[in-house]
């Protein structure tokens, strides 16, 4: 009867010493995922921050206007600029949606599509 007291009493001491250790350890993995979640953070923020500062400094660098010296260019070299020039120009008069000329009677489907809307809705309310 004895030794089967004393087993239990190992058993509950057994129990006892798991649980504080389960509970100690816990506590130390908790603590071990707060610092890394701090750290990662922090890593996200200084990421974050570079990449700002990197796209300020393409921005920037964008923004710089590049004059052209013309006089420095060879004729072939003014009449390939002059051929760019004029496709912009022709890029800026061409429909989005079909490559026809741009005007106040031909739009792109999506805009005719809301102003044709808009005069029904606007037939509708008188």
């Amino acid at each position: 009867m004895n030794e089967l007291l004393n087993l239990v009493k190992d058993v509950v001491y057994g129990a006892v010493g798991a649980v504080a250790t389960v509970v100690e350890k816990s506590g130390d993995i908790a603590q071990a995922c707060v610092e890394k979640g701090k750290e990662t953070v922090e890593q996200g923020r200084a990421t974050a921050e570079e990449l700002k500062r990197k796209w300020q400094e393409s921005c920037e660098a964008s923004a710089q206007e590049e004059e052209i010296d013309v006089s420095a260019m060879t004729p072939e070299e003014r009449e390939e600029l002059r051929r760019k020039l004029d496709e912009a120009d022709e890029a800026d008069q061409t429909c989005p949606c079909c490559c026809h000329e741009a005007d106040e009677e031909h739009q792109p489907d999506e805009v005719q599509t809301l102003e044709d809307e808009a005069a029904a809705q606007e037939e509708e309310n008188g």
